[in-house]
């Protein structure tokens, strides 16, 4: 990362992890949060691990005549002011550990302030961590808020059961999301069991394909 003499990383804001009864709910809630923050005036930068939750995203926000910029790199986010929604791929994030080396140092927002959107998570924790890193070193302040669902291979293999316990307890129906730090910390301590028993990190389409290709059954 190459910064302008002064310039320092900005602190990046996480927000608790938002988790649906099952995948249409949380394309919906994922629309309408990107709604909201463009009505807010604020970028909104959406973040997908695999490619076939990227479709299945530019699927739905097609379907609802949401335009946005598909970005190959990070480097397509400038100017951000000219397109206020951009879907990127994590696997495209340049730099060791996903941190941008690219960003022009003069890029500024009205606003001041970025929203990430993350799809999902990683099975391995390290490939969210890289995205938080990211968002640390570019020249705006951000916040970042994971989405996941109850029917992804993640969280049926490890804490689905209690996550929906979680929810009935709220009283939360499934067109609803939980969003509370119990729920971020139940999803580490998942990632966590699956990191040592993983086989490696095959780059492959979907969190299904992830689990076949790296994961022991």
């Amino acid at each position: 990362m190459f910064f302008r003499r002064n310039q320092k990383p900005h602190r990046t804001e996480r927000e608790d992890d938002k988790i649906w009864a099952a995948k249409a709910s949380r394309l919906k809630g994922i629309y309408e949060e990107i709604a909201q923050k463009l009505k807010e005036k604020c970028p909104v930068l959406v973040i997908a691990h695999f490619e076939k939750s990227m479709a299945e995203l530019r699927l739905s926000l097609e379907e609802k005549n949401l335009k946005f910029k598909m970005a190959r790199s990070d480097r397509d986010l400038f100017p951000l002011e000219e397109t206020k929604l951009i879907l990127l791929l994590s696997e495209n994030i340049s730099g060791p550990s996903g941190v941008s080396s690219s960003w022009p140092g003069n890029e500024t927002l009205k606003d001041g302030k970025l929203h990430i959107l993350v799809v999902e998570h990683h099975p391995l924790a390290e490939r969210d961590q890289a995205v938080i890193s990211f968002a640390d070193h570019l020249p705006w302040a951000s916040t970042v808020c994971f989405h996941a669902s109850l029917d992804e291979p993640l969280l049926k293999m490890f804490g689905a059961e209690s996550i929906l316990g979680l929810l009935k307890t709220l009283g939360l129906d499934e067109s609803q999301c939980m969003s509370h730090s119990l729920v971020t910390s139940a999803i580490a301590k998942a990632q966590k069991k699956i990191k040592k028993p993983a086989l490696g990190d095959q780059r492959v389409a979907s969190m299904e394909e992830w689990f076949s290709y790296n994961y022991p059954s």
